[in-house]
């Protein structure tokens, strides 16, 4: 668990940079966060602090990726959750729920969670703050971390979106309306992964296009801890055939069904499949078990669950594939196969073809489209030379412009852009 730090008075003249989240658990997007609040060339400028609503899961997540004897971290109890309906299963009572949340409790609740906040930031006396968000509106209390902040003075606010905006088509949006026009009227810069996804965010809260800039998350390597020989040697689905990996949570928006029905159409076809390794957990995982019995492919599909050490995985395999439909930005799982020097399959959503050039660092599809996912599967499984040119041309990429360090020097950029003067002493 993270060690949770008192307020500290510090006599440092640096400039205050404070870090906000609202996460359940660290995904792609906060493994950025973590990688800005962990940098030397960020923490010798500024004196660094992070708060997020505190959950146990988003604490022991984070307890092994942050040390909190450097980094000030904050948890704030007793946050609202909104949108915490949707882990109701019965449909009636979720839809209920929400109901009872936008049209009577908005409001109230919100404004608690400023009070709340403005506790919160009057007490760190922040110069420059970082709002990070799953999407837009996502997570409410980051919205009431801007308002609050903006009510403490504090004029430097950054707001990082890492997914698509939602419109004002969704009837539940219109009582956001007063938000959004706060939000968009004191945040000094948005930023997105990607640039579909900025200008899906001017297009929703008509912003000018220099209100919201791209730029995508870095990938922190980590180290194989062990070689994909003796990784594939142990696994229980060692195999001669090409071995392709998809890494995503088990959510309708990752589309797995549609990956899951290219390979029924390999199998069917007589046609070479690769063995399907299925990591991730979540709520689809039983529909897609019952899948592939009732298709006959439990001798091309494993599925893993979560596994630790990622890196060791993706190294083991032949290629990865993405197969989502919806709700993406810039998938991380894209950018640290490339890291590693694999071939990749994604699909034409949101950021990722800014991150796959097709047929050169890998293959685009179509969502929903499993003949064309079983195509692009068949090449990369028959053709060796291919799948080692796209991973090569891939790491190459990857090293250029997918980097933590490039990510973090665009976000140092910003931040000095901004009006935080950095009181820096000079060397004598």
């Amino acid at each position: 668990m993270v060690k949770a730090q008192e307020y500290r008075v510090t006599t440092s003249k640096r400039p205050k940079l404070h870090f906000f989240t609202d996460c359940s658990y660290v995904a792609g997007s906060e493994r950025m966060l973590i990688n800005l609040a962990t940098s030397l060339a960020i923490t010798d400028l500024y004196d660094v602090t992070l708060s997020y609503r505190y959950s146990q899961h988003y604490s022991d997540d984070l307890a092994p990726r942050i040390d909190s004897e450097k980094v000030n971290v904050v948890p704030i109890k007793g946050l609202y959750p909104f949108r915490a309906a949707f882990k109701i299963q019965s449909k009636f009572a979720r839809h209920l729920v929400l109901g009872i949340e936008t049209i009577l409790l908005k409001y109230p609740l919100f404004a608690y969670d400023v009070a709340a906040l403005v506790r919160h930031f009057w007490r760190l006396k922040v110069d420059l703050l970082h709002v990070n968000n799953g999407g837009y509106p996502g997570a409410y209390p980051c919205s009431a971390a801007v308002i609050a902040a903006r009510l403490c003075g504090v004029r430097n606010i950054v707001y990082v979106v890492n997914n698509l905006a939602v419109s004002y088509g969704n009837p539940a949006r219109w009582v956001d309306r007063p938000i959004d026009w706060l939000v968009k009227r004191w945040v000094t810069q948005f930023v997105t992964g990607s640039r579909f996804a900025a200008d899906r965010l001017c297009e929703v809260l008509h912003l000018p296009k220099q209100r919201a800039i791209a730029i995508p998350n870095g990938i922190r390597l980590r180290a194989i801890r062990e070689e994909r020989a003796s990784y594939l040697s142990r696994a229980s689905w060692r195999t001669l055939r090409p071995v392709a990996l998809i890494v995503a949570q088990l959510e309708k928006r990752k589309g797995h069904i549609y990956l899951l029905e290219a390979m029924r159409i390999l199998v069917e076809s007589g046609r070479e499949a690769p063995l399907l390794i299925i990591e991730g957990v979540g709520p689809e995982r039983a529909a897609l078990e019952q899948y592939v019995e009732t298709n006959r492919l439990s001798e091309h599909v494993r599925f893993l669950g979560s596994v630790d050490h990622l890196f060791d995985l993706i190294n083991a395999v032949d290629f990865t594939v993405l197969s989502s439909i919806d709700q993406e930005d810039f998938p991380n799982i894209i950018l640290e196969s490339m890291a590693l020097g694999k071939a990749v399959i994604g699909t034409t959503v949101a950021g990722i073809p800014e991150q796959i050039a097709h047929e050169k660092t890998g293959l685009l599809v179509p969502p929903r489209e499993p003949n064309a996912l079983a195509d692009a599967l068949l090449r990369l499984s028959q053709n060796s030379e291919l799948r080692g040119s796209l991973g090569e041309q891939a790491k190459e990429q990857f090293t250029a412009r997918f980097t933590e360090n490039v990510a973090v020097a665009r976000y140092l950029d910003l931040y000095k852009s901004l009006s935080v003067p950095l009181r820096v002493t000079p060397a004598p």
